[in-house]
């Protein structure tokens, strides 16, 4: 078993005891598995998620094949019509290449709970190891789900512009949007779900569909 995974089974074996009686503090468990359904080869990406929330904080840390990625946030407002989530991640890749991502969502439930939406800004800037800057993206989210009986289904439009334009010269496109959609069982306690998506690629210049199976728990 490598680090990562030994690191994830610890720190959920800590929060899955008595200290979860306060019931300020909650925790998740996921495991997801993401692959190409439009025939380019490229490996699998499987990735296991701890995190742990306290108040309105929350931490999370996120093993994948090829990197690891940790995060922190804080919901301010959480019980008002309208939430602020201010995020920083840090994403360390087996490459040697990082990313910094910092960001804020504003989200709620308007029209009388009829829908959850939100609204995300996030800057993701890719460090190389001497420090040097190598790609700065601005990324726009927008998503809205809601709860259908036995589930809970979300929709997902991300828009990306790349800013450093040394780097988006040399791209085949500076600027592009991806697609998201997820649909979550939330009938069960460890609650699988199915995500769908469409992200462009630098590589064949042009949309990659893929599949993203998992499950998460709460506590």
């Amino acid at each position: 078993m490598n680090k990562s995974k030994s690191v994830l089974l610890i720190v959920a074996a800590i929060f899955s005891g008595s200290v979860l009686a306060d019931n300020k503090l909650s925790g998740l468990l996921e495991f997801d598995h993401k692959f190409n359904t439009s025939g380019l080869a490229e490996p699998a990406v499987t990735g296991y998620k701890v995190g742990v929330g306290y108040d309105g904080f929350n931490a999370s840390f996120k093993s994948l094949s090829q990197s690891t990625e940790t995060n922190l946030s804080y919901q301010f407002n959480k019980d008002g019509l309208v939430q602020f989530t201010p995020e920083l991640e840090y994403e360390q890749k087996n490459n040697a290449v990082n990313v910094v991502k910092g960001g804020l969502t504003v989200s709620g439930s308007p029209f009388n709970g009829l829908f959850d939406n939100g609204f995300r800004v996030r800057a993701d800037i890719e460090i190389e190891k001497t420090n040097n800057e190598r790609s700065k993206q601005i990324r726009l989210d927008y998503y809205a789900g809601k709860q259908l009986d036995a589930f809970y289904a979300q929709a997902k439009v991300i828009g990306v512009k790349e800013m450093n334009n040394t780097l988006g010269k040399n791209l085949h496109k500076d600027q592009w949007v991806n697609l998201e959609a997820r649909v979550t069982m939330t009938e069960y306690d460890f609650m699988p779900f199915v995500e769908l998506s469409s992200e462009y690629s630098q590589v064949t210049k042009g949309y990659e569909t893929y599949a993203k199976l998992g499950a998460s728990y709460n506590f």
